[in-house]
């Protein structure tokens, strides 16, 4: 490599850093602490409408139930009540989380190597009202034998990170939180 390539180089990642380019972590100020309250959701996630979400996605795989399912078991370890009931509105309960799958990608394979993403959109709301929200994406290439593991249950690890992160996050929620990678 020349000498002005490596500086060329340096010299726009000091840029792209200086800038804001560069995805940072925010720190944000919790507006509640919800230890020992009851979060009410549904048990399945939808998909956003007019988003393309791949067909076998949709009909093989199992996100819609596992991020719903994975936020209320690990919700547990943090003293948030979180019940599943399709019934649930934001009109008719204390705290109910209205959560969207924003985005769901499977690529690759297990011979080529697996890529996939989950994003999700979550709003809070306290007695019908607005109270905070989060949007979250968990990416995973399958891990220690990724190779052994099928395209659905390589997607179901970003669902169950997914909703260990919500989980935390409705600890404490916040207002515009980014949560994830």
């Amino acid at each position: 490599m020349t000498k002005l390539f490596k500086l060329s180089t340096l010299t726009l990642l000091f840029l792209l850093v200086s800038t804001g380019c560069a995805k940072q972590k925010q720190t944000l100020t919790p507006i509640a602490n919800l230890t020992n309250q009851t979060i009410m959701m549904h048990v399945k996630t939808p998909f956003k409408k007019d988003v393309f979400i791949k067909q076998a996605i949709v009909t093989d795989c199992k996100i819609q139930t596992q991020i719903p399912h994975y936020t209320k078991q690990y919700s547990k370890a943090t003293q948030v009540k979180v019940i599943l009931n399709n019934r649930a509105t934001k009109r008719n309960s204390p705290y109910y989380l209205d959560l969207i799958i924003t985005n769901a990608v499977s690529e690759g394979n297990a011979f080529l190597g697996h890529r996939k993403l989950t994003q999700v959109k979550g709003i809070l709301y306290k007695n019908g009202t607005r109270f905070a929200s989060f949007r979250a994406q968990r990416h995973s290439g399958g891990g220690f034998f990724a190779g052994y593991k099928s395209s659905c249950s390589v997607l179901g690890r970003t669902a169950e990170v997914l909703g260990k992160d919500i989980a935390q996050w409705l600890k404490h929620p916040t207002q515009n939180a980014y949560l994830g990678d």
